[in-house]
């Protein structure tokens, strides 16, 4: 665990993903109080997520800041919904990592096939994690080690969207971490078409206008049931 203050980098109204420990998505909440080691977060887009949260239960948080992506450990010390839905956290460990990607990350649930070219009839199957304009993270299981001439070489990505559309890409693996899930990558766009870049950018930004007027909504949402 490294040594930080939760207060250092989260402050009221900021965007977080929580993840129930055994769920497989995420889910965006907003941050309405950080003190000290607890951090109180609203229900979230999905409400139905929020029924299966009870006292004890442990949840993984993320946030990115910037050139740095904080992930955060905590287990739930209470579960309000008078006058709204809020979970309360108590923090338990956060970890700092370098963030590599220029472009905003947006955390999500993907399928994926990596393959070493267009036509490599044994892909790989993976997760992704976040996506972004540049690059995309994605998770494999520990039997399905990528090849080391993976590293620093080009790969090729088919990424699957909930909507049925499929996003292809040559991409460069810039990093390799272990994690309890499996082996995680961080792929950068190397190569990608005019078709393909114009389908992950409207993704993207679709993904970008929900966080927008999500955390609109629950600000006026949080503002009017304490005005009152």
């Amino acid at each position: 665990m490294d040594n930080l203050n939760i207060e250092s980098f989260l402050k009221n109204g900021d965007i977080i993903r929580t993840k129930k420990y055994g769920f497989e998505k995420w889910n965006t909440n907003i941050v309405f109080e950080v003190k000290d080691d607890v951090l109180v977060l609203d229900a979230g887009i999905n409400e139905e997520y929020f029924k299966h949260i009870k006292m004890g239960d442990e949840m993984e948080c993320k946030v990115t800041k910037n050139d740095f992506e904080y992930t955060i450990k905590g287990c739930v010390n209470e579960v309000s919904t008078n006058p709204i839905q809020v979970m309360t956290l108590r923090v338990e460990g956060i970890r700092k990592y370098n963030n590599l990607r220029k472009d905003l990350r947006h955390f999500v649930y993907l399928f994926a096939l990596i393959k070493k070219d267009k036509n490599d009839s044994n892909p790989t199957f993976a997760v992704v994690t976040d996506i972004s304009k540049g690059g995309v993270d994605v998770l494999i299981s520990n039997k399905q080690d990528l090849d080391d001439n993976f590293m620093n070489d080009s790969a090729y990505f088919e990424v699957s969207l909930e909507d049925q559309r499929v996003i292809k890409f040559e991409g460069q693996i810039r990093r390799k971490k272990q994690t309890d899930k499996g082996l995680e990558y961080g792929i950068q766009i190397k190569e990608i078409d005019e078709a393909n870049k114009a389908i992950l950018n409207e993704y993207v930004d679709e993904l970008q206008n929900t966080d927008e007027e999500f955390q609109q909504l629950k600000q006026e949402i949080w503002e009017y049931n304490f005005e009152m």
